[in-house]
């Protein structure tokens, strides 16, 4: 076609045509320039503002695109096509209710259009709609019976319920549908990882990057796969593909300044940030001693729960709170070189001989510290915890009700102190009753949003007993001996390892992990609340002598 010269609104719809059929092809650019050509003519044209948005929201100017999609919505607030792309935004943007909205908009016009049908059930499994998502998705296989997107979003479904089985064989429907879809293999490969089969797993992320050489999402789980086994030269490698995979808690952060890749740092300026939750940043926080060693100044952005801590505790680095999680409050100019700080592990833990030998490199403060001792009286204090705040698989198995801690809470001789964040009186006040047994739970900490006292009452603990979750990280931290309760078959996280007792990570833990030829009909912290109780009063016996 040959090329639009002049503007006049006679050519509208002759530049609409050439815009489209430029967009289709992938010229992104140009096909932006002929919309905002016709929005100079005519702003209220439905059809540029649509396409406009839609090219936003294809390049990743999210914001930008949401507005013209309001825009484009005011003049036709019902138009189907609209809702559809409105709608893929929105979920784009982590906006998913409002994203449903636009979804049920279009389907009131046409209740089989598979897009919608199929995001809205995509939004849903992000909400923990899980029941909803997957009747949607069943309703999707009624529409295109062997599409293998929809066959593996059922077996997602039934992978966050902890129905593994059901999900692999979803996801081996995929790839009998399209052999070729190495997403598929990606999702088995998941569920192999979650369920310990770590060869398994490696050799499904082999065979969906035969068919995609550039899956980040096969590199990235495998990644985690090599790392979990203590192969950390691959693992490392890998794992800085986590910024690209379709994880919702990883975003990297845009330059300037450039990424840090292990050059001189003497005299330099390094900006440290964090990337994911509380618990996962005080585990990689052990690294910013290791460089400091290298003689750069350290300013480390973190959550802005933590700052006093690490304050504190590394008075030799600046320490900022983030502006928003992905947005730096540093200004590039002041800056040599950026890392977030799980990539240093590229550097400085490359091998089991990297990780020091300490006593705790996070701090409380000692007197606050003191006083909670005195508060809560004489004798041992065990801090229990007992659950995560992890959503879907992950955190069901980090994840206990207080009720199954009966064979430790029975113990004699000890104070239980309630370390359990979130709202948890019915919990102990059942436990009161049923055993007889006073936990304290003490008002005036509230580690959801004070993280300092947080330290400081884990800090006045002889003893903590916890499942997998912030409480471990804080303890270990510290150097605070630690019982962490370890569903070890079935826990994705790569950096308790496999078949250890110990952490590399914090001397002061260990570990109780399940035994070999454990009954898997039973939930698995029976066994390791077994086992603690067990051994309790052989650490209280130890303890009196000391």
């Amino acid at each position: 076609m040959a090329q639009i010269q002049q503007d006049h609104p006679s050519q509208i719809p002759l530049m609409l045509n050439e815009a489209y059929n430029r967009f289709v092809r992938g010229e992104i650019a140009p096909a932006e320039m002929l919309y905002r050509r016709v929005l100079a003519m005519q702003p209220r044209n439905f059809d540029a503002l649509h396409m406009l948005a839609v090219v936003g929201y294809s390049t990743n100017n999210i914001e930008p695109a949401l507005a013209l999609f309001e825009k484009a919505r005011a003049i036709k607030p019902r138009d189907f096509g609209l809702m559809v792309n409105y709608g893929a935004a929105l979920k784009k943007n982590k906006q998913y209710q409002e994203a449903l909205e636009c979804y049920d908009i279009a389907l009131a016009q046409k209740p089989d259009l598979f897009e919608a049908v199929h995001n809205k059930a995509s939004c849903l499994f992000e909400l923990e709609d899980v029941d909803g998502a997957l009747a949607l998705y069943q309703r999707c296989l009624d529409l295109k019976p062997n599409d293998s997107e929809i066959l593996r979003g059922i077996g997602n479904c039934y992978r966050v319920k902890d129905r593994w089985q059901e999900a692999i064989e979803w996801y081996e429907r995929g790839t009998v549908a399209n052999p070729k879809d190495a997403a598929n293999y990606v999702s088995i490969a998941q569920v192999c990882r979650d369920r310990g089969w770590l060869a398994t797993s490696l050799a499904m992320c082999d065979k969906a990057l035969q068919l995609d050489p550039r899956s980040e999402a096969a590199l990235t789980i495998g990644s985690l796969v090599s790392l979990k086994r203590g192969e950390f030269e691959t693992g490392w490698k890998h794992y800085e593909g986590r910024f690209r995979y379709a994880d919702d808690q990883v975003s990297k952060r845009p330059l300037p300044p450039v990424y840090w890749a292990g050059e001189d740092l003497k005299d330099k300026t390094i900006l440290i940030w964090s990337e994911q939750g509380v618990g996962d940043e005080i585990l990689y926080a052990s690294m910013l001693p290791d460089l400091v060693s290298r003689g750069p100044r350290v300013i480390f952005e973190c959550d802005p729960r933590m700052v006093p801590v690490y304050a504190r505790s590394f008075p030799q680095i600046s320490v900022k709170s983030w502006k928003t999680r992905h947005q730096t409050a540093t200004p590039a100019s002041e800056l040599n070189y950026q890392s977030s700080v799980v990539s240093l592990g590229r550097f400085f833990r490359t091998n089991f001989a990297q990780f020091p030998k300490h006593g705790g490199y996070l701090k409380c403060d000692p007197q606050k510290r003191d006083v909670l001792k005195q508060r809560y009286g004489t004798g041992p204090l065990i801090g229990i915890s007992w659950r995560s705040s992890a959503k879907g698989a992950m955190g069901v198995v980090k994840t206990s009700t207080l009720a199954d801690w009966e064979p430790v809470l029975r113990t004699p001789g000890v104070r239980f102190v309630s370390l359990q964040y979130g709202d948890c009186r019915a919990e102990i006040a059942e436990a009161k009753a049923k055993f007889g047994v006073e936990i304290i739970e003490d008002p005036e900490i509230d580690s959801m949003k004070d993280m300092d006292s947080f330290f400081d009452q884990v800090g006045a603990m002889d003893l903590v007993i916890s499942t997998s979750n912030t409480t471990v990280h804080v303890a270990g931290a510290m150097g605070v001996p630690l019982w962490l309760l370890l569903a070890e078959r079935t826990t994705p996280l790569w950096y308790w390892f496999t078949n250890r007792t110990d952490s590399p990570w914090y001397p002061s833990i260990r570990i109780i992990g399940e035994p070999p030829g454990a009954d898997a009909s039973r939930h698995w912290i029976h066994a390791l609340v077994g086992q603690a109780a067990a051994d309790l009063p052989g650490w209280l016996a130890k303890r009196s002598r000391a």
